[in-house]
């Protein structure tokens, strides 16, 4: 084993697969974010992934487009647009899948820093 694989081993863990995952930063251990998605929607599995392999915590709130759970007042006041995946973070709401990605990435995960000068 070389110095290089160890210290990246250092600071990740082994999953019950064999794959690592990368250790929960310190930002994300405050309330968990809710996450509005529908599941056929590859956009709203793109990020509800980068939850998951991330280990940032989320309420998931099911949104069914079809039966018109996007057109009442509640959401309508999280997304102009109608449309989904919304992410809100305290006061924070985020309705693009890429702007809640780079969010997630410079804000709960072992990325805390990344875009930052």
């Amino acid at each position: 084993c070389n110095r290089r694989e160890s210290a990246s081993q250092s600071t990740r863990k082994r999953t019950k697969f064999g794959s690592f995952r990368r250790k929960r930063s310190k930002q994300s251990k405050g309330d968990p974010v809710k996450l509005y998605v529908n599941k056929p929607n590859a956009s709203c599995r793109m990020v509800w992934l980068y939850c998951v392999e991330n280990d940032v915590p989320f309420e998931l709130h099911f949104v069914d487009e079809r039966r018109g759970d996007t057109a009442t007042k509640e959401f309508h006041a999280l997304n102009p647009h109608e449309s989904v995946p919304v992410l809100k973070d305290g006061e924070v709401v985020l309705f693009e899948s890429i702007s809640i990605l780079y969010y997630l990435a410079t804000t709960h995960t072992a990325f805390a820093g990344f875009g930052k000068r």
